[in-house]
């Protein structure tokens, strides 16, 4: 945090340096956390959270004269150290993988600036609800992919899941969450629709990239295979229709690459939501969508901006 790696400061810390003392901690983390069993897991990861600093919350760690960038290097640090245990992690329900004193704090990050402190948010969660190991499996999908290929593996959706999604926690006091739609659920608490409202507003930040939007698709998609009931599917539905008045609003100054990407995820987790449940004509209006935009508006599909180079208009349409 000083810049130098003795107390008479004479010996200057490289940013190699830190990088390899950072990367060595982490490792050690996760390496710990895999030896031991699952609940002891579970608090490590508790502990871990506890100790993560978030502005106006909890304290600043560090040097007194570290001030915002000790507490941000802190941040993803400690984010990275929670994702090498997450991944390790094995849980039979979300009710014991995401608690309120874990899942509040946690989701309170998906509302920073930093693009790095949101990308460890979404590939946290992804890997906590990921039971069955099918994230591998979604991080490449496109609008072209069948779900039958990708051999997913999925159980019907648990007592424990139903309780998550029904679980009312504490209500949130962030005065931002006010400005996300009605049709999120912003009169309740619950965890699940506090998540799909945290990742609305997540959604918002321009400085996501391409790294986020397949994250986003991947999350999105891991949510939709693991707790695939009625009720869920529903509330992803009405989640993807914000994000597209997301996309079409011209109230959040998003650029015009952001409004694409939106409009790739969307496509992209609709196509795969068609296929796990909801009425033929749904997946058949998808389908005819999709055609459309691949001859007329490629730039408002995952080929085009996830790729090195993305392309697009100048205007975003529907």
């Amino acid at each position: 945090m000083t810049g130098y790696y003795d107390n008479a400061a004479k010996h200057k810390t490289s940013s190699d340096q830190e990088k390899t003392l950072q990367d060595a901690v982490i490792k050690t983390i996760g390496s710990f956390a895999n030896t031991l069993p699952v609940y002891q897991r579970s608090e490590v990861m508790l502990f871990i959270m506890g100790k993560i600093p978030v502005p106006g919350i909890y304290p600043a760690l560090g040097s007194p004269n570290a001030g915002f960038e000790g507490s941000g290097m802190i941040q993803v640090m400690l984010l990275k150290s929670l994702l090498q245990v997450s991944e390790r992690y094995e849980s039979t329900n979300l009710l014991t993988a995401l608690p309120s004193s874990f899942l509040e704090p946690l989701l309170s990050f998906t509302l920073m600036e930093e693009p790095e402190i949101r990308l460890l948010v979404l590939s946290i969660l992804t890997s906590l609800i990921d039971r069955h190991h099918n994230a591998a499996r979604l991080s490449d999908v496109s609008v072209t992919f069948d779900v039958s290929d990708l051999e997913l593996k999925d159980d019907a959706c648990c007592r424990q899941d139903n309780l998550f999604i029904r679980k009312v926690g504490k209500a949130l006091s962030d005065p931002t969450l006010t400005s996300a739609p009605l049709e999120l659920g912003l009169v309740s608490v619950q965890h699940a629709q506090r998540l799909y409202r945290h990742v609305y507003l997540a959604c918002r930040e321009e400085s996501s990239g391409r790294s986020h939007y397949r994250a986003l698709v991947t999350l999105l998609a891991v949510l939709g295979v693991e707790l695939a009931n009625e009720e869920v599917l529903v509330d992803l539905i009405r989640l993807v229709l914000a994000l597209q008045e997301l996309a079409l609003s011209n109230q959040e100054g998003l650029s015009t690459f952001n409004r694409c990407g939106l409009h790739a995820v969307c496509a992209t987790f609709l196509h795969l939501l068609s296929q796990l449940g909801p009425p033929p004509e749904l997946q058949q209006h998808i389908t005819q969508v999709i055609a459309l935009r691949q001859k007329d508006a490629p730039h408002l599909l995952p080929d085009h901006v996830f790729s090195e180079e993305p392309r697009y208009g100048e205007q975003v349409s529907g």
